[in-house]
C-alpha cells in the first residue's frame, strides 16, 4: 500500500490520500501521526509539504511536542 500524507486538495492515483481535513481528494481522514495501519503494511510514503508542520525539536506546544524527526521515525 502507498500513502500520500497531508494530501490537502491534491489526489494521487494509486495512493491512499490522507489528510486531517476532508476534501474531494481525501480517501482517509486521519492525523498523520496516528495512522490507522499496522506496522510493516506500507510500502511507500509520499509526504510533500508536510514536514514543515512539525517542529525542529519535541518541546514546543505549538507543534504538539512533535519534531520532524519524530514524524519520520513514526512513518
Amino acid at each position: 500500500m502507498k500513502l500520500h500524507l497531508g494530501c490537502g486538495n491534491k489526489r494521487i492515483d494509486g495512493f491512499v490520500n490522507i489528510d486531517i481535513l476532508q476534501s474531494d481528494a481525501v480517501d482517509v481522514v486521519s492525523d498523520i501521526m496516528q495512522l490507522p495501519y499496522s506496522d510493516s503494511t506500507i510500502e511507500l510514503i509520499y509526504a510533500c509539504n508536510v514536514l514543515e508542520h512539525f517542529g525542529r525539536n519535541n518541546n514546543l506546544d505549538f507543534f504538539r511536542k512533535t519534531s520532524w524527526i519524530d514524524a519520520v521515525e513514526y512513518w
